[in-house]
C-alpha cells in the first residue's frame, strides 16, 4: 500500500494497480467537500467554523474515491492558512496510522456521498487582489487564506502594496470603500463593512516595514486610496 498527503496529481491507471492493497490519501477536508488543492485555503475564505482530514482509497478521479476515516476538527476565528496545515498534517499522520490498522483489521471504505460536493481550486497570484468593497471579515479571511501563498496585495495609485499582517478594526468615522485614514502611524483602511488595519506591508522594490514607517516616508497623507 502506498500512501499520500495532499498529493495534487492524479495516478494513472496503471500506478494505481501497482501496488497489492492500493493507494490511501490524506485529503484536508471532510470529503465530499472541497475536493482540489486547495481545502484549507477555500474553507478559511469561505468563513468555515469547521475543516478536517479524510483518509481515503485513491481512485481515477479527483478526490472520489471511498473513504476509510474522517476527522472533524474546529476551524480558529484567527488561524491562518500555514496554521491549519501544520495541526492537521499532525492530525493527519495519526489518522493514517490507525486507519492501516484498522484496514487490517477489516475496515472497508464507504463510498464517498454526491450531496454537498465542492471543489477547491489552486490560487494564483490575481486571487489575492483585496476587493476593499468587500466586508472587512472577508478581506480578514482572504488575509488568512493566502497571505503567505500566493499572497494578498492592493495598489496606492500605481505602487503595488503586498500586505503582510492586517487585522479588522473599529473607526469612529465612516471611510469610504479604499479609502485611508491615518491615525497617528496606525493605517487604516474603509471596507463595506467596518475598517481594516494594515500592520506590516511591503511596497514593491522595497523591504518589509511596518505601518508607522510607511507613514513616515508618505509625501502626502491625505485623500490617498487603495485600489
Amino acid at each position: 500500500m502506498i500512501i499520500t498527503i495532499s498529493y495534487g496529481q492524479i495516478i494513472t491507471p496503471r500506478l494505481l494497480s501497482l501496488p497489492k492493497f492500493g493507494w490511501l490519501n490524506v485529503h484536508f477536508s471532510v470529503l465530499p467537500k472541497f475536493r482540489g488543492a486547495a481545502p484549507v485555503q477555500r474553507a478559511i475564505l469561505s468563513g468555515d467554523e469547521t475543516t478536517g482530514v479524510s483518509v481515503f482509497k485513491l481512485d481515477q478521479g479527483l478526490d472520489t474515491g471511498a473513504v476509510y476515516k474522517v476527522l472533524e476538527v474546529p476551524l480558529k476565528a484567527d488561524a491562518t492558512a500555514e496554521d491549519v496545515l501544520i495541526e492537521l498534517s499532525e492530525l493527519g499522520a495519526g489518522l493514517a496510522v490507525e486507519t492501516l490498522s484498522m484496514i487490517s483489521n477489516g475496515l472497508l471504505p464507504t463510498p464517498q456521498s454526491e450531496v454537498g460536493v465542492s471543489y477547491a481550486a489552486k490560487f494564483n497570484k490575481a486571487d489575492g487582489q483585496i476587493s476593499w468593497d468587500s466586508p472587512s471579515e472577508h478581506i480578514y479571511n482572504l488575509y488568512r487564506a493566502l497571505h503567505n501563498n500566493p499572497g494578498v496585495w492592493t495598489m496606492l495609485g500605481e505602487l503595488r502594496l503586498k500586505i503582510e499582517r492586517l487585522t479588522p478594526t473599529i473607526v469612529n468615522k465612516t471611510l469610504k470603500c479604499g479609502e485611508v485614514l491615518i491615525d497617528t502611524e496606525r493605517l487604516i483602511v474603509g471596507t463595506a463593512s467596518g475598517a481594516i488595519e494594515i500592520l506590516n506591508l511591503t511596497p514593491a522594490g522595497r523591504v518589509s516595514m511596518t505601518a508607522s514607517e510607511f507613514i513616515r516616508g508618505l509625501n502626502n497623507r491625505t485623500g490617498l486610496h487603495l485600489g
